[in-house]
């Protein structure tokens, strides 16, 4: 419902949502348990019943039909393919960072936290950086503001390595590092629906956010699929096997935004 110009700012509202939410999800998954199944469904059925009552309400009930007939260009199988490559890209990106920077805050830090409440840390410091980066991906436009949250997302994961041989405990560390992967958060999932849609000819709207969230749901099977193939879990990968991986992501999704330019 937001013109283009307006949406990383609309989508900041969206993240913003998300973000607060997923940082709640320890009180809000202990609320759950203690009280049941049953409330839990009525309680879920009435929330998606509110939602879909003020999506309805608020959608425009009459649209201006236009003077010309909409000429829409096909797509290039190029631009599908970048599309759906730099899903992966992010998705493996993100799912890493996620993943594997809580555990290792966890483990021998001075916060003395769960992996779980760091990861909520991660996405409260996202869902209160989200209207700043709103702002900052609107100047930038969707693919800068991709380019700047891959490689922010990277440097959020390289310091786990870092901390295991060369600074160890540290509190400053550990708390600049947790700012770090919550901006980089933010800044990935503000860009990605400006980002999807300028890849592709206007009219194929659907499409572009289907190949990017597509993407990136194939890069979290990927990821939980060759680890579990290996005997572990995507949050027990070690430390080196995880940088290194997101070092060799990044260039190949930044090379696909970039292709797109000479396409």
């Amino acid at each position: 419902l937001a013109p283009t110009e307006a949406l990383p700012q609309a989508n900041a509202l969206l993240v913003f949502v998300f973000a607060l939410a997923g940082a709640c999800h320890p009180i809000i998954n202990l609320l759950l348990k203690n009280v049941g199944a049953g409330a839990t469904f009525i309680g879920g059925a009435l929330v998606l019943l509110v939602g879909a009552t003020l999506l309805w309400a608020s959608s425009p009930k009459r649209l201006s039909t236009p003077t010309q007939a909409f000429s829409q260009a096909p797509a290039s199988i190029l631009s599908i393919v970048l599309t759906f490559a730099i899903g992966i890209g992010a998705g493996i990106e993100v799912n890493l960072m996620m993943a594997v920077v809580p555990r290792a805050l966890s483990q021998g830090s001075s916060l003395n936290l769960s992996s779980e409440y760091i990861a909520s840390l991660i996405l409260l410091i996202a869902a209160i950086a989200t209207f700043p980066l709103g702002q900052l991906v609107t100047r930038l436009g969707g693919r800068s503001g991709m380019v700047f949250g891959l490689s922010a997302v990277t440097i959020g994961i390289v310091p786990i390595l870092l901390r295991q041989t060369i600074l160890g405990q540290n509190l400053i560390f550990e708390l600049v590092h947790i700012l770090i992967a919550g901006v980089a958060f933010g800044m990935v999932f503000i860009s990605m629906i400006p980002f999807a849609l300028s890849m592709l000819s206007n009219g194929h709207e659907g499409l572009a956010t289907g190949l990017y969230f597509g993407g990136g749901g194939l890069a979290t099977a990927l990821l939980n699929g060759i680890a579990q193939y290996f005997g572990s879990q995507i949050d027990r990968v070690e430390a080196g096997t995880a940088v290194l991986v997101a070092l060799v992501t990044l260039p190949i999704a930044i090379g696909c935004i970039a292709a797109k330019r000479y396409e």
